[in-house]
């Protein structure tokens, strides 16, 4: 029988907690949820972003500060055998001028035919990794730079929670976690979570004594004769710069007594692609991430920033929303974005999952145009639009709800 060495001082097991939480955001209690949290919390399987905020906030936050709230898609299985969903969305009638109106919601989805019959339109994309610790080389010579610090999961949120909230102005489509969310979802690691791994770490880059990216990872061990075949599996990977994002993966590319790293979810433009000496090696794949359905249209394209001014007219297709159905002029200003009715001729004709998949700036009219998905009713529309949605780095969401 072929021994088994100690998986290392830094990866031995941690007990689980006795009182550990039962209080997933999604499934289980959580009182605080109920309270008014100071970011955006997952409602069923959405999340909802509510009209409030000044015209043309930033895009970056263009998903921060909303609220909980009971509008979720509710689900019932119909048929015989009970395979077939039926959904009923409850943010299916009109806004009103009073609190309760929402101008969209966003959601990863469990099966992505479902949500287009109600309007929405994939928004982001996500990239899987998984590379061999041996190929894991870098293009320049890697000197280390500052340093890092394991910590246990009650010292998680405090040091990790700064560096996230900071990451949410630099890139587009994450979203505000309240303490509910740092405790139940990152914090919180019961054994069923965990599919045969070992329990969650946590880790924090520092420079200069000041915290600049931290991952959440776990361990699948496992063994053969000619040593460890397992891997270190990434739930959480962010950082600030391109020299802590180095640092990070050079580390979680090199954990002792494993033979791979994989990632679930990392930006379509990880710059990590160009940081490596063999990217290929990466094993990259592309799958589709957050869907996003705009709900209140005019108030959604006024909190939106843009990369100019233009004036353009949009007519929209939206049979679940009628009420956002029309033409619409969207006119960009430096004084901000305003949106009113129209009757003059459309520059472009879409549906509203199509405006949806725009909205973060992570899938442009022109590759919607080329699936027939956007009728150009102007030269040059397209590509005006386009230049006003567009953001400098792919849209990204880090946790999956």
């Amino acid at each position: 029988m072929t021994a088994r060495p100690s998986p290392g001082r830094h990866h031995c097991q941690r007990d689980e907690p006795a009182d550990a939480p039962d209080n997933r955001v999604n499934g289980h209690r959580d009182p605080t949820i109920r309270g008014k949290p100071q970011g955006l919390v997952r409602c069923g399987r959405h999340l909802l972003w509510p009209a409030r905020g000044r015209r043309g906030s930033p895009g970056p936050g263009g998903l921060r500060g909303a609220r909980p709230c009971d509008r979720r898609l509710r689900g019932r299985p119909s048929g015989r055998d009970g395979r077939h969903l039926h959904l009923r969305p409850q943010h299916s009638r009109q806004p009103d001028a009073g609190g309760g109106r929402h101008d969209g919601a966003i959601l990863w989805a469990s099966e992505a035919t479902i949500y287009g019959r109600f309007g929405y339109g994939l928004a982001t994309f996500k990239a899987s990794i998984e590379i061999e610790r041996a190929r894991a080389g870098f293009r320049e010579q890697h000197i280390p730079r500052g340093t890092f610090r394991l910590l246990e999961p009650d010292e998680a949120t405090a040091a990790c929670r700064p560096i996230y909230d900071r990451h949410m102005s630099m890139r587009v489509g994450s979203f505000s976690r309240n303490d509910g969310w740092w405790r139940a979802e990152f914090a919180h690691d019961p054994e069923r979570w965990r599919r045969g791994g070992g329990p969650a770490f946590f880790l924090v880059h520092e420079t200069d004594g000041a915290a600049d990216a931290y991952a959440r990872y776990r361990i699948h061990s496992e063994w053969d004769d000619r040593g460890p075949k397992g891997s270190v599996d990434v739930q959480e990977a962010i950082a600030l710069n391109p020299i802590a994002e180095r640092e990070l993966w050079a580390y979680l590319f090199s954990v002792d007594l494993s033979a791979k790293t994989r990632a679930f979810n990392v930006p379509v433009d990880w710059g990590m692609r160009f940081m490596l000496s063999e990217p290929r090696r990466l094993g990259m794949t592309i799958g589709d991430a957050v869907w996003l359905r705009i709900v209140d249209l005019p108030a959604a394209l006024e909190r939106r920033s843009y990369a100019g001014n233009d004036r353009l007219i949009l007519e929209v297709k939206d049979a679940f929303c009628p009420w956002n159905a029309g033409r619409w002029q969207l006119e960009v200003a430096p004084d901000g974005p305003r949106v009113t009715r129209t009757d003059s001729d459309p520059d472009l004709i879409l549906e509203a999952g199509d405006l949806g998949s725009t909205y973060l700036g992570g899938v442009s009219l022109a590759e919607l145009a080329l699936a027939g998905r956007v009728e150009e009713c102007t030269p040059g529309a397209v590509g005006r639009a386009d230049a006003l949605l567009r953001t400098p780095l792919a849209p990204w969401c880090p946790a999956v709800f």
